[in-house]
């Protein structure tokens, strides 16, 4: 009777800790970078995508113009790293400008969606494409997609909201730039599917924002899933 006590016991806590809590969703998480030897007994979901590229759009000032690039910062490694050291995802991609190199430009319509987009929403058939091909080109099951940062003490509150319906801004975006705060979605490249997402404010210059964003994302599948 101790035996089975102690053994339900822990079968609780290893469904806890990868996250069997929540309800199951209604559709499957498929991976593109391998298949599955085996399915797993407990209920992986975004889990099962444990092969990301981390995306962040960012609005920048150059040459006199206002232009979307991608921003490769101290922020994404903070969250490269808690990805990997704490929950066992491989980070294979963080996406950024160096030098002169132009970014996907289907990529700003991509994160557009993902930032509305309710957990289990598909995209439309040109999005898929998009992440597909990202998907392949990156070698990843999923795009991590995040926005937001730390305040800018270069730009006023005033600036950014004027600045904002000229350039297509959505106000969340424009007031996050300020205010500081952090989202991220995570769409899986075999359909472009929004599997996951969290938000999280910013206090001061921290990078400790990391821990509270992440914190509630399940841990990847352990490699020994993948059929060899």
């Amino acid at each position: 009777m101790m035996r089975s006590a102690v053994l339900a016991a822990v079968a609780v806590g290893l469904v806890a800790a990868c996250g069997g809590n929540a309800p199951k969703p209604d559709f499957e998480v498929i991976p593109s970078t391998y298949e599955l030897a085996r399915e797993p007994v407990l209920p992986y979901t975004v889990g099962r995508l444990r092969r990301l590229a981390l995306i962040a759009p960012s609005m920048g000032y150059e040459d006199g113009a206002w232009r979307w690039t991608l921003q490769q910062s101290d922020s994404a490694d903070a969250i490269a790293g808690f990805l990997r050291d704490e929950k066992g995802y491989e980070v294979v991609a963080i996406v950024g400008t160096e030098g002169d190199e132009e970014i996907d430009p289907c990529i700003i319509p991509l994160a557009g969606w993902a930032e509305d987009a309710e957990v289990g929403e598909l995209p439309s058939a040109e999005l898929a494409i998009c992440a597909q091909r990202l998907g392949r080109d990156l070698g990843t099951d999923g795009l991590m997609l995040l926005w937001g940062g730390l305040p800018d003490p270069d730009i006023g509150a005033a600036d950014l909201l004027l600045l904002a319906p000229t350039l297509g801004l959505s106000l969340a975006w424009t007031l996050s730039k300020f205010e500081g705060s952090f989202s991220a979605r995570i769409v899986e490249t075999a359909t472009g599917r929004a599997v996951w997402g969290s938000s999280a404010a910013v206090g001061g210059l921290s990078i400790a924002y990391v821990t509270t964003l992440f914190r509630d994302i399940e841990p990847a599948l352990p490699a020994a899933f993948e059929a060899r």
